[in-house]
């Protein structure tokens, strides 16, 4: 009888260890997956040319920096055009909150078309933004005063200038 009771009870060990691995498995190759594919633009249909124009990449060089953040945060990830660093003028700035854990990294590609359009572009590494405190030090402090270059060229005068996004909002 008890031998009986040890095999049944490896037999549903092992049922449940299945699904487990498996979910886990799953999980594990999903972190490494882009988000927004690298050649989106290149990919997606369009319906209109007002669509088109915009799904192409805009007129600007795009140059990236990872800048330390606080407790929140690890890092913020900005993207911004490349004249920024040498022509007198503002930028709108956009930054892009996580939705469910997924950090901006996964981004990339859309942070670059953003920026190719002349917007500076802002990611959290948060990986729960919840009331959107990690929202606000990018603009407010923490990104826009260091480094110094993004300092002057943020465009603040007007409070609708940065947009503030989680990807999973339908």
């Amino acid at each position: 009888m008890r031998k009986v009771m040890k095999k049944m009870l490896k037999v549903i060990g092992i049922i449940l260890l299945i699904p487990i691995v498996l979910v886990v498995g799953f999980l594990v190759l999903a972190s490494f997956a882009k988000a927004v594919p690298v050649n989106y633009v290149d990919e997606v249909q369009t319906g209109g040319d007002i669509e088109a124009k915009y799904l192409a990449m805009g007129s600007y060089t795009v140059k990236d920096i990872k800048v330390e953040a606080s407790e929140d945060s690890k890092y913020f990830y900005v993207y911004y055009p490349e004249d920024l660093e040498t022509v007198e003028k503002k930028y709108p700035a956009v930054v892009m909150l996580n939705g469910t854990g997924v950090l901006p990294k996964k981004y990339k590609a859309l942070f670059e078309h953003l920026a190719s359009w002349g917007f500076i572009v802002i990611g959290t590494d948060d990986g729960s933004s919840g009331v959107g405190k990690s929202a606000e030090l990018p603009v407010t402090r923490r990104v826009t005063k260091r480094p110094a270059v993004l300092y002057t060229h943020v465009f603040t005068e007007n409070h609708h200038a940065a947009a503030i996004g989680p990807h999973d909002v339908p």
